[in-house]
């Protein structure tokens, strides 16, 4: 069986296409684009990181047991920048950020910028806490000096 459907021609006049998905269709790309655009900006400036994404350089190290979502690491002897501050101090972080260049020039006596490395290092004491950035490897034997107040470098022994 065969079905033909036929309209008369005043049916055919009256009949307007339908528009409402010819005009969505740039607007909702419109959106989309710049949906990710924002996303791939805001992913480039740090939100990566809010994610678990590590895209900088990490210390040499040994994996010398694997967990359920953790690694026990053996890190390789390093050079590290180090400060001491106030417990969960933003103001330690940044410091150890103007050393290595992060917001403007440098603050080491060769004006020298130096790659942030993953992980932060925090060490409790009883004023507060230690905060340390280990240097590249490329740094490590290298390193300028600080030029700030309270900000120096320290040697790391290997450690797990």
């Amino acid at each position: 069986a065969c079905f033909v459907l036929q309209m008369t021609d005043d049916e055919a006049q009256t009949k307007q296409p339908s528009r409402s998905w010819s005009l969505a269709t740039p607007c909702c790309i419109g959106l989309l684009v710049v949906f990710f655009c924002t996303l791939s900006g805001a992913w480039y400036a740090g939100l990566n990181s809010v994610f678990g994404a590590i895209d900088v350089a990490t210390p040499e190290y040994q994996i010398l047991n694997r967990g359920q979502g953790y690694e026990v690491r053996l890190y390789n002897a390093s050079t590290a920048v180090s400060v001491g501050g106030a417990k969960g101090s933003r103001g330690s972080f940044m410091r150890l950020a103007g050393f290595i260049g992060v917001m403007g020039k440098p603050q080491n006596e060769k004006h020298q910028k130096i790659a942030m490395t993953a992980p932060v290092v925090t060490i409790p004491s009883g004023r507060g806490e230690e905060m340390q950035f280990i240097l590249p490897r490329e740094v490590n034997n290298t390193a300028p000096q600080p030029t700030a107040a309270g900000v120096h470098l320290v040697a790391r022994p290997a450690s797990a």
